[in-house]
């Protein structure tokens, strides 16, 4: 149900609350890396890169194959790297 309610709140760009439910889903299952790319992806929308990149990390750990996972982290890094 977390996850649902996580994935709704991200298609009416309530990144906040999306969090907020993806870090329940990972309390209830912290093996989810779907749940950590997707927060990882929230913070992105709200240009919180630096938080961005725990989540993504975790998500590689996870699933260190998932081509997607691996450039989200990718490119998190790189944009949290020009703006420093």
């Amino acid at each position: 149900v977390p996850m649902n309610l996580a994935t709704a709140y991200e298609k009416t760009n309530q990144h906040e609350q999306a969090i907020k439910m993806y870090q329940v889903a990972i309390e209830h299952n912290p093996k989810n890396a779907d749940a950590y790319r997707n927060m990882g992806n929230a913070f992105c929308h709200l240009e919180r890169l630096e938080e961005a990149v725990e989540p993504f990390r975790h998500a590689v750990e996870l699933q260190p194959k998932n081509i997607h996972a691996i450039m989200e982290y990718a490119n998190a890094l790189n944009m949290l790297d020009r703006n420093q």
